[in-house]
């Protein structure tokens, strides 16, 4: 069997990689979960995935959503995941295809199993980490469609039969019945506590066009376990 490898170049040290190391990019083991590895396995690969799973993005969006990934890393493992078949490129954006799609279980139990690790980073959540976590820890309850508007993302929240379904609405204005517009921070203090929305609006950190009633109700049926 041929043997695959890839070069680290001096792009690869921002992931603490050092510069001209050759390494092996296939564990060359024919088992499913370690195929698996050798398409997600890299360093970013799964947070893109994360980034693009309510919908698709231009390469800019995952920029400003994956800070800490450096322009040349962040466009290798964008390459590596179209070739895989877990992205898909349309137009100008890149969007999980429908195998890429089938990963959502995956990035929900990875949320679950890494609450409970010891939080040692000291930056903050984006926006599509924020709705994995919300898709996460709520359950189904009776609602109309929400609009949510965090910063230069807007999300429509759908409620389901047995989930919350989340897309990214490529138009700033979507329509809406309710919509509310914050940050990222003081969404998750809303969502997550210990902010009261009735606080928050009164204090001016969010904006609500519409009843609030609807987002009291998603709220309440968010149970995300104290760490």
């Amino acid at each position: 069997m041929r043997k695959s490898h890839r070069v680290r170049t001096v792009a690869d040290t921002v992931d603490g990689y050092s510069p001209s190391v050759v390494e092996p990019r296939s564990f060359e083991d024919p088992s499913p979960e370690a195929r698996a590895l050798d398409v997600l396995g890299d360093r970013w690969a799964l947070l893109i995935v994360r980034e693009l799973l309510f919908g698709p993005r231009r390469f800019g969006a995952l920029r400003r959503g994956l800070p800490r990934a450096s322009q040349s890393v962040l466009s290798t493992r964008l390459r590596a995941l179209t070739e895989a078949g877990v992205v898909g490129r349309p137009e100008h954006s890149y969007e999980l295809t429908e195998h890429g799609q089938a990963l959502k279980p995956t990035l929900i139990e990875l949320v679950r199993w890494g609450h409970g690790l010891p939080v040692g980073q000291t930056g903050e959540a984006g926006a599509s980490a924020t709705m994995l976590e919300l898709l996460t820890w709520s359950t189904p309850v009776p609602n109309p469609d929400l609009t949510l508007r965090l910063g230069p993302d807007t999300f429509v929240l759908r409620p389901g039969p047995e989930s919350l379904a989340i897309q990214l609405f490529p138009e700033t204005d979507a329509p809406f019945t309710t919509r509310l517009t914050t940050g990222v921070p003081t969404f998750r203090a809303i969502a997550f506590g210990p902010l009261d929305l009735d606080r928050a609006l009164d204090h001016r950190l969010a904006r609500l066009d519409g009843p609030a009633q609807p987002w009291v109700r998603l709220f309440r049926s968010v149970s995300r376990p104290a760490r």
